[in-house]
């Protein structure tokens, strides 16, 4: 629900995108850049792919990025985590952090966002080193479905107290099932 889509427009996108025609890549970067400039979060995502594919449009990361970043600042997740891989593929890893720090632990992000989250903040990449988001950022990555979180959260807990426990799984929105993790995690090693 972030813009209204008129009926045009999605007749002209399906043309542009060649569903069931050929593929217009040109149309499709101009109806996307109009759909953008009158502020479609969406269409701002899409054409900062195409400038970072060169698709339709001269390649141009700045101007991948740039969109990337309104996009990203609008609340756009998918726009977010592609910008958070992008700044961590050139080791800005504190504009990756800061970007992930904000999106993980609303979730709607692949559980390698919150893994990559994970290790920044353990080993202190991109700001100081962080154990009780390193923890929920693991937990993040459980509920997401990665069980290789479960193990990660399982040595980062051994390294907290229980209230730093409960503050990493209300950090990463995950309270409503942490103590069944604290339960695992605790019977494993055996530490109180």
């Amino acid at each position: 629900s972030h813009s209204v889509v008129h009926r045009p427009t999605i007749a002209r996108w399906i043309q542009a995108e060649g569903l069931g025609c050929e593929k217009d890549p040109e149309l499709a970067a101009a109806l996307f850049r109009m759909a953008a400039e009158s502020g479609d979060v969406v269409a701002k995502f899409n054409l900062a792919g195409m400038y970072l594919r060169g698709e339709g449009v001269p390649e141009s990361e700045e101007k991948g990025i740039r969109l990337l970043e309104e996009a990203s600042a609008e609340g756009l997740d998918p726009a977010s985590v592609q910008l958070a891989d992008i700044k961590a593929s050139v080791e800005d890893y504190a504009g990756a952090r800061g970007i992930l720090e904000r999106i993980v632990p609303e979730g709607d992000v692949p559980s390698r966002s919150a893994k990559n989250l994970a290790a920044m903040c353990y080993q202190g990449l991109g700001g100081p080193v962080d154990k009780v988001k390193a923890l929920g950022s693991s937990l993040k990555m459980a509920e997401l479905g990665d069980r290789d979180g479960l193990g990660y959260g399982k040595t980062f807990a051994g390294e907290l107290t229980t209230d730093e426990v409960r503050k990493a799984a209300v950090w990463a929105k995950v309270d409503d099932w942490y103590e069944a993790f604290l339960a695992y995690a605790r019977d494993a090693s055996g530490k109180a």
